[in-house]
Order: C-alpha cells, then structure tokens, then sequence
C-alpha cells in the first residue's frame, strides 16, 4: 500500500511540473483541464496495473535458483515476521487514527460549507438568468458560481450596475459545469489529504477555469483592455466559500497575460503530441512488472513445497479401497483351506451316513424279534389273565 501511495504521488508529481513547465502558458484551456482531471485518474490507476514480461533462459535459472534459497528461508523469514507483528500493529493504529482524524475534519469542513451553499440557495429569492438561476444576496458580495447557481448583491442586480461582462463570465462556469472538477478534486483531497500534489492540482484546475471563462467573456466583448479594467476593479473583493468559482479568483499577471498573448498553432500542436511519450513512459515507469515465466514457477514451486489438502472424502474413500482389496487378498488366501474342509466333511458325512444305516437295521431286527411277544401279552391282557413274561438268562 505505501509503494502505491509512493507511485501515484511522484507520477501526479511528474504530470503537473510538465504541465507548469509547458503547458500552462499556452492558449489551449480545454486541453489543460483534461489534462489535469486525467492526469490525476492516471495517477491513482497506473500504479495498480501489473505488465508481465517474458524472462530470457539465463535470468530463469538465476530467478529458480534465487526462488529455491527463499523457500528454504521461508521459516526464518515466518517467524521473523510475527516477531514484528506486535510493533507494526501498534504502528497501523496510531497512523490509521491519525489519518481518519484528519479527514474528519477535512469532511466536516466539506460538508459545512456545502450545507451554507445549499441554505443560502433556499432562504433567498432566485431569478432565472439564461441557463442559470441568480441567487440574490442582500449584503454586498463579488460574484460567484455554485452549479447552476450564480450569487450577486440583490441591490446592484435591481439597479441594473452588474456589468454583462461580469455575468457574462460567471454564465461561463455554468456552462463549462467547473463546479464538478472543484467537487472532484475536493473528494479527493478527503481521501488522499497526505497527497501535498493535489493542493497544487487544485489551484492549477481553478486558475485553468479562470483562464476558460475569460476566454469566453473576451469573445462575446471585444475590449480586451475594458475587461481588464473591470477585473482590477473587482480585485479587491472576497470570495464566499471555496466551494464556489469567484470572478476574481487568482487575479495575478498571468490571468492579465493571457489575454493578450498571442498563439502558435504548430507549438500547440507539438506540446499536445508530446503529452503521449510522457504517458507512456510513466506508464512503464510506474506499473508493476512481473515475469510470466517466474510467476509460473513460482507457482509450480510452492505447489511442490507444500502439500496439497486433502479432503475427508477422499480419505475415507482411499481407506475403504484399501480394505477392499485387504478383503480380497484374504480371501483368497482362505479360499484353499476351505474347499479342503468342505472335502472332508463330505467324506465324513458319507461314514456317518453308513453308520446311521447299519443302526437303523440293527434296531429293527430287534422291533421284530420282539414283536411275537408282544402279541402274546396282549392275548393275556384281554382275557384278564396275568401274564408273567419268562424271563431270558
């Protein structure tokens, strides 16, 4: 995060001493206010994009070598790291406290004074002005522009002694819509408030606004000296809010300058050409570079080095495969002793077989031995006559 932060600073840095250097003393406005609001985009998205470049065979060993010693530092570089964990802790929170601090401050102050613009615009009678509205102020007041909104002094409007220049050149920021790069650069400087480049984009974006509504103005009103004398009589106002586009916001020699200078097409067209080789260049100078083939490797190394996770299901599934074949293994080993079991339990079963045969002949050889003597008996039995049977020796 502070390698971004470091980029983005001296890359805006570099985009706003070429603009100082060469291109704010040329007669091309609306180029330099997309400059400068591109400019500032660029900064903050250049250094987040990452390039890859090929790697030449002779680097790639070096880079696989260098690779190789860091994973075999990686546990003394771990535990370094959470030694120093503590110290940077305390460190994050006494700079993250620091930073929100100031920007709420810078965001109270923000949205104080665009709570002000808003509740001038409703407690005050408006009157509709072209393609704006005129905010009547009843204390005396310069000039200034807000969005659509133009604020003046309600008894100059009324007595008709604003000059049309005047108006003429606030109707120019309404139209130019300068009131959204203001807003812009404001909410950037909520967030980047550490960034002292955007105190000088700021005042480079409002001097350019200056240098569009003059313009303007000088186009519909031929005088250029007239205007000029208007501007130094109004010099001595004060502007409202710094939301607000004033009319005699940074009255200075360049702004008296600019008006009479005179312009080069070809140099102009030279200057804007050059703004392509300085994008370019600190696109290559700003972004992130990384090899294709080292980031592969890199890849490949850490897959070798640390071991892929394995799930329950497949552990579960690896242990029953394992058992199964465990199973077949067995029984396959117990399979020849059982068939010689079941061999002899057949020959044993015939004997028994034989046996139970010659013992069932046996016992009925006696049934019929003594079957007679029963019948005997049962002759005696029927006649009442006991009968006692002989007794064998």
């Amino acid at each position: 995060m502070i390698i971004y932060l470091l980029k983005s600073i001296l890359c805006l840095g570099l985009l706003l001493a070429f603009y100082f250097l060469f291109l704010e003393r040329e007669k091309m406005h609306r180029f330099n206010r997309f400059y400068l609001l591109g400019g500032v985009m660029f900064s903050l998205l250049i250094p987040l994009y990452t390039i890859p470049l090929d790697a030449q065979p002779q680097d790639m060993v070096e880079q696989r070598v260098q690779l190789e010693g860091d994973f075999m530092g990686m546990d003394t570089a771990v535990s370094s790291i959470f030694t120093g964990l503590g110290w940077l802790r305390e460190r994050m929170v006494i700079w993250g406290g620091i930073y929100l601090l100031v920007m709420m401050i810078l965001l109270f102050r923000f949205g104080r004074n665009l709570m002000g613009m808003i509740r001038t615009i409703r407690t005050h009678p408006t009157v509709v002005h072209q393609t704006a509205q005129l905010v009547l102020i009843p204390e005396p007041v310069l000039p200034h522009t807000f969005l659509n909104y133009i604020f003046i002094h309600e008894e100059e409007y009324m007595d008709n002694r604003i000059e049309p220049a005047l108006l003429t050149h606030e109707l120019a920021h309404v139209s130019q819509r300068h009131t959204l790069d203001i807003l812009l650069v404001e909410l950037l400087q909520l967030l980047f408030w550490f960034n002292p480049c955007l105190i000088f984009l700021k005042k480079a974006i409002r001097l350019n606004h200056e240098f569009l509504a003059d313009q303007a103005t000088i186009h519909q009103h031929t005088s250029i000296s007239d205007y000029q004398k208007l501007l130094l009589s109004r010099a001595g106002s004060a502007t409202t809010t710094y939301l607000a586009t004033s009319f005699n916001y940074s009255l200075t020699k360049k702004r008296l300058l600019m008006m009479s200078m005179s312009q080069s097409k070809p140099k102009i067209v030279l200057k804007q050409l050059a703004v392509f080789p300085l994008l370019i260049g600190l696109a290559v100078l700003f972004t992130n570079k990384i090899s294709a083939q080292t980031s592969e490797q890199n890849q490949g190394l850490k897959q070798t080095a640390v071991p892929q996770p394995v799930s329950v299901k497949d552990t579960d599934s690896r242990h029953q495969g394992e058992s199964t074949e465990e199973g077949e293994l067995k029984g396959e080993e117990y399979e020849k002793p059982h068939n010689n079991d079941q061999d002899g339990e057949t020959s044993h079963t015939a004997k028994d077989r034989d046996q139970h045969d010659s013992d069932a002949q046996e016992q009925h050889g006696r049934e019929e031995e003594q079957r007679p003597f029963e019948k005997k008996h049962y002759k005696h039995r029927k006649k009442g006559e006991d009968f006692e049977p002989d007794v064998y020796g």
